[in-house]
């Protein structure tokens, strides 16, 4: 990851630039599937009867295994939907909806402080999670975001059909995750979308443009993620909070046109 950013920031302080492809005023799709990590992150849960935060909480992505699932439901697995339009040849404006997944890890143990949604008070206790809660963004950790990518090209063929760039650029959004919550022994599980918190991101990568309108790009994006206010239970009053930093891989092919 690191050698990648130094190579992005290499590109845009020397300004490298080949002959570049026409693009201004052109609009371009694209479709792709990711994988990405998180950091830990302390989990605050309050509602009528309680107020507790859990401490450094791991979780991890849930990749579909390979399979015909990938085209026959494209939805189901991890996917990356982007949207953008050409300011000029090197750069654009870009709409964008990151489908990531989040999973709690269990089994595992952490540190809890507060008085729990079982009635328990807890004062720097270690507790087990795999019965005391389930805790999910599956369907899914949904960043719908706005972002702008500035291109350099790093080759193009004589006949200008196709292209090899590097891109980098920036974003910000907001989350709306469909949170899949168990708090065992207090309420039915709560799954629903909702507009939960907002996020921000770094993005570069690789763009190969062929056959004059088809592209595929490798991209990695780093960002930071806050939403205070994550449904926990059918009561309004129930709720968690969490932010944490992300790196996602994905990989998308698209049509400009």
């Amino acid at each position: 990851m690191k050698k990648i950013m130094l190579f992005m920031v290499f590109l845009l302080l020397t300004h490298l630039n080949a002959d570049v492809l026409n693009k201004k005023g052109k609009y371009f799709f694209s479709w792709g599937y990711n994988t990405a990590s998180y950091s830990n992150s302390d989990i605050h849960f309050e509602g009528k009867k309680y107020d507790y935060t859990l401490e450094n909480v791991e979780a991890s992505d849930r990749p579909t295994d390979f399979s015909s699932t990938y085209l026959t439901d494209i939805t189901i697995p991890q996917w990356n939907l982007k949207v953008g339009y050409y300011l000029d040849d090197t750069s654009s404006i870009n709409f964008e909806i990151d489908h990531m997944k989040y999973v709690v890890n269990t089994p595992q143990t952490v540190i809890i402080n507060g008085t729990d949604h079982q009635g328990n008070t807890h004062h720097n206790e270690a507790i087990e999670l795999d019965n005391f809660l389930s805790f999910e963004h599956t369907d899914g950790l949904n960043y719908w975001s706005i972002s702008y990518d500035q291109y350099v090209s790093l080759y193009v063929n004589k006949s200008k059909t196709s292209t090899v760039s590097a891109f980098y650029g920036l974003g910000a959004g907001i989350l709306i995750p469909r949170s899949n919550i168990t708090l065992h022994g207090y309420s039915e599980r709560k799954d629903d979308f909702k507009l939960a918190g907002y996020g921000a991101d770094l993005q570069g990568g690789f763009m190969i443009d062929f056959l004059e309108n088809y592209f595929t790009r490798i991209e990695v994006k780093a960002g930071r993620i806050n939403m205070p206010n994550i449904s926990t239970s059918p009561a309004s009053s129930d709720k968690a909070s969490q932010n944490f930093n992300f790196l996602e891989y994905s990989l998308s092919i698209g049509y400009t046109f």
